[in-house]
């Protein structure tokens, strides 16, 4: 109505819950990638090829994107992995990396694509508002599509900027 005010029965910390919960509920049953798939079992190898092969079709710019994250020397952190086919092919460059999502079943298939691939990195479930890295422990930060999925943006950056050394890089893209 007209010059009245709204009530919501919740905090502002209750809605970043709210929204963190749904936003991990919503990406864990639609891991980002598998709508390229129609009808090939789930973790396969052509799986994995599938939506690589489309990820950077669509996506074409990416890889050299891909090679200036790796051009940055010493640890790198992604943000927002999935199912780690970006991580996968930081890897495959040499980059030392560490991988968040938010969700179980993103780090549950990154970590399938990366022994088939016979890849290594440390791959974890983790919260781009509260990471659980010490302050300046990263060379370079990349997120790519993710952080503005956050309940919290900002906070989100606040983050990145916390985790990454004096002098590092973050390679951000954010959908407007």
């Amino acid at each position: 109505m007209p010059g009245s005010t709204a009530s919501f029965p919740w905090s502002d910390a209750d809605l970043a819950v709210r929204v963190r919960t749904a936003v991990r509920s919503y990406w864990n049953a639609n891991v980002c990638g598998e709508f390229y798939l129609d009808g090939e079992s789930r973790a396969s190898a052509a799986y994995f090829d599938i939506i690589t092969r489309e990820r950077y079709r669509w996506h074409y710019h990416l890889p050299p994107f891909l090679d200036e994250v790796a051009a940055v020397r010493g640890t790198t952190l992604e943000i927002g992995c999935g199912m780690g086919i970006d991580s996968s092919e930081l890897a495959r460059r040499g980059v030392k990396l560490t991988s968040v999502d938010l969700t179980p079943a993103g780090i549950e298939l990154a970590k399938k694509n990366f022994e088939q691939l016979g890849l290594k990195a440390d791959l974890r479930v983790g919260n781009a508002e509260a990471l659980e890295f010490p302050d300046s422990h990263f060379d370079a930060v990349y997120s790519f599509g993710v952080l503005h999925h956050t309940s919290d943006t900002v906070r989100a950056i606040s983050e990145v900027r916390r985790v990454l050394k004096p002098g590092g890089k973050a390679f951000i893209m954010l959908y407007s």
